[in-house]
């Protein structure tokens, strides 16, 4: 089932502050409403920007009530955040911490910057010059990662935001993190950081468990790729413990997704790539840190040559899953 959410951005806080869903509607009636700022997105899977009547006219047609309060309404397609049982905090910082919901918040700054990249931390500093929220800026930077946004860049400047009297958290946060030096993240950590950034118990055993369906290994990466007939009957022959590692000319793309692509999203993509399955793989944590990465549509994509796929199987950390099958034979 598709689900939209209409969006309306209030310009103090740059976050939503009064949103409507639209449940299975025509793609084609929203395709022709958005005109050609979709033509290379058949789906709709990426986000619009609407002006108040644009958004209306969506909203009358689907016989949903929406009234903008601001100059700029988003629409998205709305995944697995349909599923989430209460209000998830991430781009909602500034809208909850004044009124004592939200204790603490992260932000982080890349460089060299790009436009916009900037935009929390002057929304914040109204804020933060008369005291109603505590404002602390870690440096140097982060060391580079490799790959990100496709290109060199200096680090990350990291910004943290506590209340007043919850300035302890912001201290718990860098010594959690620190540990990385020394143990892989894990589900421990993850409810600890949950519970620093203000979420209950009861929340984070909801995402814990979430994770957990997406296949999520702690300590590791999740990789996707589509694979053919023949390769699948070898994955299924070694007890999906293997990829083809004698098998002349193999070669395999890894896709890193998040979050875990829907029914729909991996039958185009056996679709379009003509493959008998999508397979999900969990890598041990710094197997992709030296191999080289590509952007494509925003998906970190590394391809493994037929003479590293002995490494990857090595590096593999839990069995190979099969998610989606589709009709072609060998």
């Amino acid at each position: 089932m598709s689900h939209f959410v209409l969006q309306s951005i209030d310009p103090l806080y740059n976050c939503s502050t009064l949103e409507t869903l639209i449940t299975s509607p025509d793609v084609g009636v929203l395709k022709m409403q958005l005109g050609s700022d979709c033509a290379d997105d058949p789906d709709l899977r990426y986000g619009y920007t609407l002006d108040p009547e644009e958004a209306r006219a969506i909203a009358t047609h689907f016989g949903v009530g929406f009234d903008p309060i601001g100059p700029e309404t988003m629409l998205s397609h709305l995944d697995w955040r349909a599923e989430v049982p209460y209000l998830i905090h991430t781009n909602r910082e500034l809208f909850l911490m004044p009124n004592g919901t939200k204790p603490f918040a992260t932000s982080a700054i890349a460089y060299p910057t790009r436009e916009g990249d900037g935009a929390v931390e002057i929304l914040f500093e109204p804020h933060v010059q008369p005291g109603r929220i505590i404002k602390r800026v870690v440096e140097p930077f982060d060391p580079p990662m490799a790959g990100y946004r496709n290109g060199p860049y200096a680090g990350f400047r990291n910004l943290y935001y506590a209340l007043p009297g919850e300035e302890w958290r912001i201290d718990a946060n860098l010594l959690l993190w620190s540990q990385l030096k020394y143990v892989a993240w894990n589900e421990t950590m993850e409810r600890i950081w949950g519970r620093l950034l203000g979420y209950t118990d009861a929340q984070n055993d909801w995402w814990i468990a979430h994770l957990r369906h997406e296949g999520t290994s702690w300590g590791s990466a999740t990789a996707y790729a589509v694979v053919d007939a023949a390769a699948l009957d070898w994955i299924r022959a070694s007890g999906c413990r293997a990829l083809p590692w004698a098998t002349p000319g193999f070669e395999i793309r890894l896709e890193l997704r998040w979050p875990h692509p829907d029914v729909a999203a991996l039958q185009q993509w056996m679709q379009a790539t003509d493959s008998a399955a999508v397979i999900r793989l969990g890598l041990t944590r710094d197997y992709l840190t030296a191999r080289a990465v590509e952007l494509r549509d925003g998906i970190r994509t590394y391809l493994i040559p037929p003479d590293a796929v002995p490494e990857l199987n090595g590096n593999l950390n839990r069995q190979i899953e099969i998610i989606a099958e589709g009709s072609q034979t060998g």
